[in-house]
């Protein structure tokens, strides 16, 4: 019987092999095991895997993109400084209460990021105190966390949506959080978009949510907007909201994390923004591929370097993120503002850890 079984395996492992053979002209990889391919052979930290397959294959590499921001050219206009100037000296503003203090890096900066992003969609503006923007701040954030988890196979391997029990999916997945979690956020973006419907002005659209409404209108019969409806402007704030909000934050507080570690670098004046993913440690491309050091970024003369070959914190191509100007812009202003206020420094008698933490998801976010 044993036999039988072994010869039944052998034989369904090669007809997988047969079926799933590799089509010519793909880059190298790994073989995989029958359905469920590499999988069991990923590192829960990503980078670590995928590092170890760039060494061995040469330079190949996945990232993640996240999904598509809309952009209207705000981030090249005067109106967009203007929204993020006025934050950063509300957040320089706030951080000045406890200079000369330990504090914890709490929600506030995400409030300030977040505020730049409802100017923009809502022309809307929140006290950094105020209780119901940090709690959307934090569900926010746990939902992209959770999403980036376990659940986050299915979309990789689609096809085993329908063969993965409900129970499972809820308590290793947390399918059924994130669904209420998820709704929770969408609830407190309705209102918006409610407010908007009863106090629109046709002729004086002042944030996107008005223009949207207003095109919504105009195209009313156009085929080519069927799909164009209230959820459709609800899906694309929350996608804002999920792209450009979180990301900035964990920057800015990874930010605070390497200048407490390295105070050096603050009396220099240099603003330096960190990745972790594989290409930016490929010692190819920097002196000091796992070492925090702004000569990474400077040529032999000590002048920065505009377009550095292996830096790609925004992606690139087709999957380039469209935020990127707003994401620049936000960095610089709120790191400058803080920078040109503040000396940061580590907790006496404590050394900051830089290490991600380990059960951090596909995506690594804040410190």
């Amino acid at each position: 019987m044993i036999v039988e079984i072994l010869i039944l395996f052998i034989a369904v492992y090669l007809l997988n092999l047969w079926i799933n053979r590799k089509p010519e002209n793909l880059p190298p990889g790994e073989w995989g095991l029958p359905v469920v391919g590499y999988l069991p052979f990923v590192n829960r930290k990503l980078s670590k895997t995928l590092g170890k397959l760039q060494k061995k294959y040469g330079k190949i590499f996945t990232r993640f993109a996240l999904r598509t921001l809309r952009d209207f050219g705000l981030g090249k206009t005067p109106i967009l400084d203007e929204i993020i100037l006025n934050e950063a000296e509300l957040l320089v503003k706030d951080l000045r209460q406890n200079v000369n203090k330990e504090t914890e890096i709490d929600w506030n900066i995400n409030v300030a990021i977040l505020n730049v992003i409802f100017r923009l969609m809502a022309n809307r503006h929140f006290d950094m105190t105020d209780k119901e923007i940090k709690i959307f701040a934090k569900d926010l954030n746990d939902n992209i966390e959770d999403m980036e988890g376990p659940l986050a196979l299915l979309g990789y391997f689609p096809w085993m949506v329908p063969f993965v029990p409900k129970y499972f999916k809820d308590k290793w997945m947390y399918e059924t959080r994130i669904e209420k979690k998820r709704e929770k956020v969408m609830d407190f973006l309705r209102k918006f978009i409610k407010e908007h419907k009863e106090s629109l002005d046709q002729n004086n659209p002042i944030d996107y949510i008005d223009k949207y409404l207003i095109e919504c209108e105009e195209q009313k019969g156009n085929s080519e907007y069927s799909y164009w409806g209230e959820e459709d402007l609800l899906s694309n704030i929350h996608d804002f909201f999920m792209a450009g909000s979180e990301t900035t934050s964990s920057t800015i507080r990874w930010f605070f994390l390497y200048m407490s570690r390295f105070p050096d670098v603050q009396k220099r004046g240099s603003v330096v923004i960190t990745n972790f993913e594989t290409c930016h440690k490929n010692p190819l491309h920097w002196k000091h591929p796992n070492t925090f050091s702004i000569d990474n970024f400077l040529d032999d003369e000590g002048k920065l370097i505009k377009n550095k070959e292996g830096y790609l914190p925004f992606s690139l191509g087709r999957r380039q993120c469209l935020g990127e100007s707003l994401a620049k812009m936000e960095l610089f202003i709120f790191i400058g503002a803080i920078l040109q206020n503040f000396e940061i420094l580590e907790p006496k008698g404590q050394n900051v850890k830089l290490e991600p933490l380990e059960h951090t998801n596909i995506i690594n976010f804040g410190p």
